[in-house]
């Protein structure tokens, strides 16, 4: 089981249909048991409903937080850079809460990252604020999603332009096994060791 602390920042990357929505969930939420807020902009997590408070803009975010609410799920109206920005703001000054971004490359590119989402990848820290960066798209995101990360879990990538955004975080014996990882097994990825994982 990866030990990832939840002021943490990390990188999970794979090609769709791999497992890593499914994996993030049943294996990752449950090992935070602070606040967390699962940003669900594609509207693919309505299983989390029974257990996580709903909430569609930064404002009624804000009142959650403010009412104690310690699982949310965020599945914004507005898909707009803006609205993520300030959504980012609201965690980051509340503090001491973890934040998963399920498809990161929606907001940010390869040359650019909002304000409050590069606060949080550089100083969350030091407010006890963890993020998760989910991505199908590796090579569409942000280079500080990935230089900024201490944790990385990489599940089966078939694009080169993907591979290539991601391979130099790989140890070079490991590399190959990117193109070849089975459905729901991964490349965890700590402190420059990385060790294939396989569903518990």
């Amino acid at each position: 089981m990866p030990n990832i602390l939840s002021n943490s920042r990390t990188f999970i990357t794979g090609k769709t249909g791999v497992g890593k929505t499914y994996w993030t969930k049943k294996v990752l939420l449950p090992l935070f048991p602070g606040i967390v807020v699962y940003h669900d902009p594609k509207l693919e997590c309505d299983d989390l409903k029974g257990t996580f408070y709903l909430v569609t803009c930064p404002k009624e975010l804000h009142n959650a937080l403010e009412a104690g609410r310690k699982k949310i799920l965020y599945q914004p109206k507005d898909l707009s850079w803006i609205d993520f920005n300030e959504m980012c703001r609201v965690i980051y000054m509340k503090g001491n809460s973890t934040l998963f971004l399920d498809e990161a490359a929606l907001f940010c590119s390869a040359s650019e990252i909002n304000e409050w989402h590069q606060n949080i990848m550089c100083r969350g820290r030091s407010r006890g604020v963890g993020i998760v960066n989910l991505t199908q798209r590796p090579r569409s995101c942000h280079a500080l999603l990935i230089s900024e990360a201490e944790n990385f879990i990489i599940f089966r990538l078939q694009l080169q332009t993907d591979i290539a955004k991601v391979k130099y975080i790989v140890p070079v014996e490991y590399q190959d096994k990117i193109y070849t990882l089975e459905d729901y097994n991964y490349l965890f990825i700590q402190d420059n060791i990385a060790k294939v994982m396989r569903p518990c």
